[in-house]
């Protein structure tokens, strides 16, 4: 069984992802958050960074869809979202890893415009920026980690965190505002 504070997270990251704000997840929303992310850190149209976010955010819905998407109308409701991560949390430890893994890790890489394997605050910030975290969340997760810096492993773990976490006390679990 999820905590509750698991199951605000996973309603909390449908309403990030539902990009039109229809009710329910397509692929569209995903295409258009690829396309923010695009903007956002500049890249050239069709650049391997570019492909690597579409490529990941296509992947990320492919995966919802197939889990989720129980009547295979093409869209996912948050009531299905909600069932289908909390299904898959209890019934595979990998499951954030096979589900948000390539997408977190596309866009740590976008955002890691000097190519160095670390952000700061500000490529943090804007990388949930992307996904509609307010920046004030995301200062907050980020400032939890108490370092100037984060590498790759460490965002992916903020990223498992922010809607799978448990514990209250995870840097990651701050990222929508709530502990």
């Amino acid at each position: 069984m999820a905590s509750s504070l698991q199951e605000e997270n996973i309603k909390a990251a449908f309403d990030l992802l539902d990009t039109d704000g229809n009710g329910v997840l397509e692929r569209q929303d995903f295409d258009l958050k690829a396309e923010k992310a695009r903007k956002e850190f500049a890249l050239v149209a069709g650049s391997p960074k570019h492909r690597n976010l579409q490529v990941a955010y296509t992947a990320w819905w492919e995966r919802i869809r197939a889990a989720a998407d129980v009547n295979e109308d093409g869209r996912v409701t948050r009531e299905e979202f909600v069932t289908s991560v909390i299904n898959g949390m209890l019934s595979d430890p990998d499951y954030f890893d096979t589900t948000i893994g390539g997408f977190a890790r596309a866009l740590f890489e976008a955002a890691d415009d000097a190519g160095t394997g670390a952000i700061g605050q500000g490529q943090f910030v804007r990388i949930f920026g992307t996904v509609g975290i307010p920046a004030d969340a995301a200062e907050a997760a980020f400032a939890a980690y108490g370092a100037s810096t984060i590498d790759l492993d460490t965002f992916v773990t903020a990223a498992r965190d922010a809607y799978g976490s448990n514990d209250p006390d995870a840097p990651g679990t701050a990222t929508f505002g709530r502990r």
